[in-house]
């Protein structure tokens, strides 16, 4: 299963079961991409999500960007831009 863990809520959460399954160093990636190229994005997608989805998971994410303080041990913030591609 995937998440995108936009809420910090759920980020400590996954964090404290994956201390309690044992893992001792944890590193979070940020995969912070503009909210533009977000829905330019999606406008392709096969399965598109709703845009006011996406507008909710990117105020979330603003109002509460990840931190260390959330327990990680490294976080990796990745901007993304047009040129960037996840694949």
């Amino acid at each position: 299963m995937t998440r995108t863990n936009v809420v910090r809520k759920q980020r400590r959460e996954a964090i404290a079961l994956a201390r309690d399954a044992g893992f001792t160093y944890i590193t979070g990636f940020w995969l912070n991409t503009p909210l533009w190229l977000c829905l330019q994005r999606n406008e392709h997608r096969d399965r598109q999500v709703p845009v006011s989805v996406i507008l909710d998971m990117h105020r979330s994410l603003m109002g509460a960007p990840p931190a260390l303080q959330e327990g990680l041990d490294k976080l990796l913030e990745i901007k993304m831009n047009e040129g960037t591609s996840t694949k």
